[in-house]
């Protein structure tokens, strides 16, 4: 059996992007041997339309919250291929291939190995860390989508990334958004049972934090992410462009018209009834193309607002 599954706990705001995960899954992923699962600790503030086509698991009763939840994921899925997605991101595609590429890996992420470094991968220095945690290289990996058909070895590495969370703050890693983040714990996990991480490539999951640029259309599976000059992150990926099935929009961008123009055309699809071609049709042509417009007008005029106004505070994060 094969699962898609994601994590959405604390507020609404984290149940209704992991809603818009589920509807993109419905939509490109109709009748295939795949099933969709949301972990929750809110599971009435799913959708009840929604709910009927997936799998929704109440774990309300266990202490996990924030970065660590994905923790949870091997006290619920514990045979088959499981695949992991943020809440915020986006499938643009059929998974059979992405699974059929993923098969036999045991357990996966992607990233890039390193033996040294200085306030990368959430780490304050590398070198320190392989002496104190006695492996020979660091696994910086993206958090977005973790895969295992490997039970023991996926409870070995969690079980390796729980225990050095009880010491998160002595061994150097950097806190997000001030809490622990799981990736670096995963990543100290991985290098203790000698998995290398999987090279980011240009077609299964594209980050948009390490891209200047997107431009998608969910209802047609076409998504494109690119840089102009430089990757902005290369410790992590050294892609330029990318044409990916998974589109990860990174927390405070499901905020903005780029990934909401895309949640309103499934949602107007799967909840409304409206044909998807309609859909995107409307859209396109009443809310995303205005935005578009607006954001063309900021970027001209940008550098005169910046000379007579200063710079805006930065937008915070829902989350």
């Amino acid at each position: 059996m094969k699962y898609v599954v994601t994590i959405a706990t604390g507020n609404a705001y984290y149940i209704k992007i992991a809603e818009n995960l589920a509807i993109s899954f419905i939509y490109w992923n109709k009748n295939k041997d795949i099933n969709f699962v949301i972990l929750t600790d809110n599971p009435h503030l799913v959708d009840k339309k929604i709910e009927s086509r997936i799998q929704v698991i109440d774990i309300s009763k266990h202490n996990s919250n924030g970065f660590l939840s994905k923790f949870e994921l091997i006290n619920h899925l514990k045979d088959g291929e499981v695949l992991f997605l943020d809440a915020d991101c986006i499938i643009y595609g059929d998974l059979t291939n992405l699974f059929n590429k993923l098969k036999g890996k045991g357990f996966a992420a992607f990233g890039k190995q390193h033996i040294t470094g200085e306030g990368i991968g959430y780490c304050r220095s590398i070198p320190r860390l392989l002496e104190n945690v006695g492996i020979s290289y660091f696994p910086i990996i993206t958090g977005s989508l973790y895969y295992y058909d490997d039970f023991e070895l996926a409870s070995r590495i969690i079980n390796h990334a729980r225990e050095y969370a009880n010491s998160y703050d002595q061994l150097g890693l950097i806190r997000l958004r001030k809490t622990f983040n799981e990736e670096p714990l995963i990543g100290i996990g991985m290098a203790r049972e000698n998995i290398i991480p999987l090279e980011n490539d240009a077609f299964s999951k594209g980050d948009l934090m390490f891209f200047e640029n997107v431009r998608s259309n969910v209802l047609s599976g076409k998504a494109r992410l690119w840089n102009n000059l430089q990757p902005p992150v290369p410790y992590v990926t050294d892609l330029l462009i990318s044409t990916p099935l998974i589109v990860h929009f990174d927390g405070i961008n499901t905020q903005f018209y780029k990934y909401r123009s895309e949640v309103f055309k499934l949602r107007l699809w799967f909840i409304k009834g409206i044909h998807a071609g309609i859909s995107g049709s409307m859209v396109n042509m009443f809310y995303k193309a205005p935005h578009q417009i607006v954001e063309y007008l900021k970027n001209s005029l940008r550098p005169f607002w910046h000379k007579v106004f200063g710079v805006n505070r930065i937008k915070e994060s829902l989350r």
